[in-house]
């Protein structure tokens, strides 16, 4: 090919570039946006906040006072998750140590398992609370979906096993 048909290709080729980026831009700013439902906890899963609210039909008074007990209840529950972040932490640094000290294990998987059970007393403590805000027809509905509700929100890691139990995987002796 000759220069002059070259150019003629590349031209043409920039033209249809610029069109594209046009018609993106285009659909970008001109689209109607579709809104998502907000989540409850760090983008995971549909928020059964709003799934209750619409479930049980909340009036505005018990929307507001269901948002009340939602932020304690987060509130309440991203401490003991910070707490239980640091002593998992501390937990896994003892890989580092040369020799196990199995009753210092076990200490600390009690301790994680009691910063597990806070967050399932304070969960249980919310559900009662949002449960004592609805009129009876809405409890009898509550009591319906609460299975799952709680199917819907986040569920953190399982906390280590004892560390003196039976571990499972396949059986020894190469069968």
């Amino acid at each position: 090919m000759d220069y002059l048909m070259k150019t003629r290709i590349l031209i043409g080729v920039i033209i249809v570039l610029i069109i594209i980026n046009i018609t993106v831009i285009a659909f970008v700013f001109f689209s109607p946006h579709i809104e998502k439902e907000p989540q409850m906890l760090e983008g995971r899963g549909p928020s059964a906040a709003l799934f209750l609210e619409k479930e049980l039909g909340f009036s505005e008074e018990q929307k507001n006072e269901f948002a009340k007990l939602r932020r304690d209840h987060l509130r309440k529950t991203q401490i003991i998750r910070q707490e239980l972040k640091k002593m998992k932490d501390s937990f896994f640094e003892l890989i580092k140590e040369d020799t196990m000290n199995r009753t210092k294990l076990r200490e600390y998987l009690a301790a994680i398992g009691q910063k597990e059970s806070d967050i399932n007393l304070v969960t249980f403590e919310h559900f009662k609370n949002v449960r004592a805000i609805c009129n009876s027809e809405q409890r009898q509905k509550f009591d319906a979906i609460i299975q799952e509700v709680l199917r819907m929100l986040p569920h953190p890691a399982p906390p280590p096993q004892d560390v003196g139990g039976p571990r499972p995987g396949p059986p020894r002796g190469g069968e």
